[in-house]
């Protein structure tokens, strides 16, 4: 009787352990994203003022170049344009790809963002999309920072969709905390990229992922207009992080009552023999 208890029990552990993977690699990945973002924040503290200065002004002057050219990015989950080395070489202080990290309070999300949106930028964090502005601010910009939803070991965007107007995210770039509140999301087609073009006079930072979930035929756009920053903006966590810890704890009760019940002495859970 003991042993077939013994036996139930593992079965237990299998299920709740297979009900688990998907957080429990999500949650490791989001260490390490959180990792590599912090990282990135100590190794810019550590660059002299007068070259993070002359960083800024670079990509300033890039942004100003591609406002003046007018043009419009493309679709950088369906190829995009080739980055140039000029692009490559500016906000790439580690010569790691990584130019600026990204905080998005009210979804926890907190990763670095790569130069380009190729394969590797997008499975270690979010891509910048080549063609729209660099992440610095300021007047006549229209930044695009991209990622991945749905992935089973990573959230990335996955809970893009729960940001509503009025919600603040972050850009963490050269020292700087740069305050972007939501003022548009909208749904378009790969082709649309209309609405990532540079408005003159404003600074823009537009979130973009695939949609609908698990089929990808569309884009959606959640634009940010650039506010004053104040520090100790929070969210209420939502989406799939929050239920992923909320199954977790869940599955921890469960196995240890479950476990009291059938592995436990008889005597311990209130029966005693007479």
């Amino acid at each position: 009787m003991k042993k077939n208890k013994i036996i139930f029990y593992i079965f237990i552990l299998a299920g709740t352990a297979v009900i688990n993977v998907p957080f429990l690699c999500q949650w490791m990945n989001k260490r390490q994203q959180n990792h590599m973002a912090a990282q990135y924040q100590k190794n810019i503290s550590e660059i002299p003022e007068k070259q993070r200065k002359e960083l800024f002004s670079k990509a300033q002057a890039y942004n100003q170049k591609l406002y003046q050219s007018q043009s419009l990015p493309k679709d950088g989950f369906s190829g995009g344009t080739t980055p140039d080395q000029e692009y490559l070489s500016i906000l790439n202080m580690q010569k790691d790809g990584i130019m600026c990290c990204l905080e998005i309070p009210s979804i926890e999300v907190f990763i670095p963002v790569y130069h380009g949106m190729n394969t590797k930028s997008l499975e270690q964090g979010a891509g910048h999309l080549y063609g729209s502005s660099f992440p610095v601010g300021g007047k006549n910009t229209h930044a695009v920072l991209a990622a991945h939803r749905g992935l089973v070991s990573k959230t990335l965007f996955t809970d893009l969709d729960q940001l509503k107007n009025g919600d603040v995210f972050f850009v963490h770039v050269l020292g700087k905390t740069l305050a972007y509140k939501v003022d548009h999301i909208q749904t378009v087609t790969p082709n649309q990229t209309e609405a990532l073009k540079i408005l003159s006079g404003q600074d823009y930072v537009t979130l973009v992922t695939c949609t609908p979930y698990g089929i990808n035929s569309h884009r959606l756009l959640v634009r940010g207009i650039r506010i004053p920053y104040k520090s100790g903006v929070q969210g209420n966590a939502a989406g799939f992080w929050i239920w992923g810890k909320r199954i977790f704890l869940a599955s921890i009760i469960f196995l240890i009552l479950s476990g009291t019940i059938l592995l436990l002495p008889k005597g311990i859970t209130g029966g005693r023999k007479q």
